[in-house]
């Protein structure tokens, strides 16, 4: 049995990873890195479900799934920074909440800042994360789309 200080420790250096790897992945233009915190059966789901199903995609994914999703954003942007706020951690049942921002930078030299609402379950020890839920700001999601849409991607 792990201790609670121990838990909360490993699950808030878990979290500060995990939210700067969408910068890593970005500057190494690779998704890889976006998926290091993550267990190899880790599901994610991305909120509003209503704004994936009115364009015809689905919301759950696993890493590999989410990795191959993300290829398109960071053709056509930069992940600049993914600051993080508002961080709940509960020890007992291994789950957090947070909130953050992702500035985005397009390579069209447009510029947005991405809100988003997070939701984590975690292994045992706090070190890798089991789940993932993202809500995600749509008129932000619905900007980094068309861009993809312009550019082809």
């Amino acid at each position: 049995m792990t201790d609670s200080g121990t838990v909360k420790r490993a699950i808030e250096a878990t979290m500060r990873d995990f939210f700067r790897s969408y910068e890593d992945g970005s500057s190494a233009n690779s998704t890889s890195p976006m998926s290091r915190t993550l267990t190899p059966d880790c599901t994610r789901t991305v909120l509003p479900e209503s704004f994936f199903k009115s364009r015809g995609l689905g919301n759950v994914f696993n890493n590999a799934e989410y990795e191959q999703l993300l290829v398109g954003d960071i053709a056509v942007a930069v992940m600049k920074r993914h600051t993080m706020s508002n961080m709940v951690i509960d020890c007992g049942n291994r789950k957090s909440a947070a909130s953050s921002v992702l500035d985005l930078e397009f390579k069209d030299g447009d510029a947005t800042h991405m809100e988003l609402t997070w939701f984590f379950d975690f292994n045992e020890d706090g070190s890798a994360i089991k789940r993932v839920v993202e809500f995600v700001d749509p008129s932000a999601l619905l900007k980094l789309l068309e861009k993809r849409k312009a550019a082809g991607v």
